[in-house]
């Protein structure tokens, strides 16, 4: 969603007609810089035609109520803006699909209502961001709110009635939650079963996994460090990642050389308490089965609970605003097992499944699906074979079903750690690398 700084360059005026109503009635704005006023339709035509802009025209008729969601900004005119229909579905969701009528507005705009009052959304590139009401009875006024959050809670307050919406409820939930678990510091033996799985997938390298499946490197005992190297072609190897571990198999430390980023592992006791990277550090606190991380985004504070069922790691997440007036924009997410896939929802909504035929068992088939809006978005579906002790060939369907014909490699060493993985596009191949070095 986008948002824009309230300014005084961006003003929404009404006007009145004196042709409709006796007297002048009173301009109102929600930003007053430059405000245009006008006796009647014509005159307010012609201003506005002056400004070189080009506007549309919206009548709104008497009878069923309007409810107009308007997001107007320079260079943006009548492009509409993807995922931006989180007001639009509140109001459906809280007061039915057949209430209102309502509209979203992109394009600089003037809107003549029934009633004889006037919205001009122009004005020499201005920035608008509000929510206007008309109930349809001619004699009632035309409402306006600054800002297009909480147009439930607008609108309700227009008609009388008590109404919120969701992410609003939800996020006094996610508040609550949150703060239960907060300062706990309660580690048993369960925090550190989820500890130690949370630090083993951290400390693997990332083309160990299909997709959210850990494939390779189950078992990484006595290892020091890993240096992960990338050969495109013939060229000369680069390095790219260095995986430094302690003797109890926890990372340490991981220095990335592509963007020169290193990541620390903190301990307390043998307990993980911190990860600091260069943009912010993640807090640990522990409740019996239960592993709580926290993250100033600076912005936003991300809180992160896993615990570990079924042997897997399953995540469940918050990100809160730290401003009260963007409930909005928080947001939940959580992976469950499902029906033997991993599933993830973000705000209560289906976005990926991962599902595949067990850790240990050849050929291994995985296939991942994303959603949008309820319908298929994306579809893969990879199949590992094992052709060797320590060979191993992969295949790739798209979400077509089509069969890429190029294959990949996976080599191991000979303590059936993944050595080398070569992949093959357009004929070109990329080679990555794995060197390890052991403790005694």
């Amino acid at each position: 969603m986008r948002s824009f700084l309230s300014c005084t360059a961006c003003i929404l005026t009404i006007f009145a007609s004196a042709q409709a109503k006796k007297g002048k009635k009173k301009v109102k704005t929600i930003s007053e810089n430059r405000v245009l006023v006008a006796s009647d339709v014509a005159n307010v035509a012609e201003a506005i035609s002056s400004t070189g802009i080009k506007t549309d025209t919206l009548k709104l008729k008497s009878g069923k109520p309007y409810v107009l969601l308007i997001d107007i900004a320079p260079g943006m005119n009548n492009v509409t803006v993807a995922g931006d229909d989180q007001e639009k579905n509140e109001l459906i969701r809280n007061f039915g699909k057949n209430m209102f009528n309502i509209i979203q507005l992109y394009s600089y705009t003037y809107i003549v209502a029934a009633n004889g009052q006037y919205l001009n959304l122009t004005g020499e590139g201005n920035s608008y961001q509000a929510i206007v009401y008309w109930s349809g009875n001619i004699a009632d006024d035309i409402v306006t709110q600054e800002g297009k959050v909480n147009a439930t809670e607008f609108v309700a307050l227009q008609r009388g009635e008590q109404k919120e919406s969701s992410y609003a409820k939800n996020s006094k939930e996610y508040k609550k939650e949150v703060m239960s678990l907060q300062n706990k510091n309660n580690f048993t033996a369960e925090s550190q079963k989820v500890m130690e799985a949370y630090l083993r997938l951290s400390s693997t390298p990332e083309i160990c996994f299909i997709e959210d499946s850990q494939l390779f490197n189950k078992n990484q005992d006595k290892v020091k460090t890993i240096n992960v190297y990338i050969k495109n072609g013939t060229e000369k190897k680069e390095k790219y990642q260095t995986i430094e571990l302690n003797k109890q198999g926890f990372p340490v430390m991981i220095t990335y050389f592509r963007d020169k980023g290193v990541t620390k592992f903190e301990y307390q006791n043998a307990i993980l308490t911190s990860i600091k990277t260069q943009d912010n550090t993640t807090h640990f606190n522990y409740n019996g089965d239960k592993m709580i991380a926290t993250t100033d985004l600076g912005g936003a504070i991300d809180t992160e609970i896993l615990q570990v069922k079924n042997e897997q790691l399953l995540p469940k997440s918050y990100t809160i605003m730290k401003d009260n007036g963007s409930d909005n924009m928080n947001s939940f997410s959580e992976t469950k097992l499902e029906g033997g896939c991993r599933k993830k929802y973000i705000d209560n909504i289906l976005w990926s499944v991962n599902c595949n035929n067990g850790p240990n068992k050849f050929p291994f088939t995985h296939t991942y699906t994303s959603y949008q809006d309820g319908k298929v978005l994306q579809k893969k579906k990879y199949v590992i074979e094992k052709k060797t002790e320590n060979t191993y060939v992969s295949s790739y369907q798209d979400s077509a079903g089509n069969p890429n014909p190029e294959r990949d490699s996976y080599t191991l060493n000979d303590k059936n750690l993944l050595e080398t993985c070569q992949f093959t596009k357009k004929q070109k191949i990329k080679t990555i690398l794995l060197e390890y070095a052991y403790y005694e």
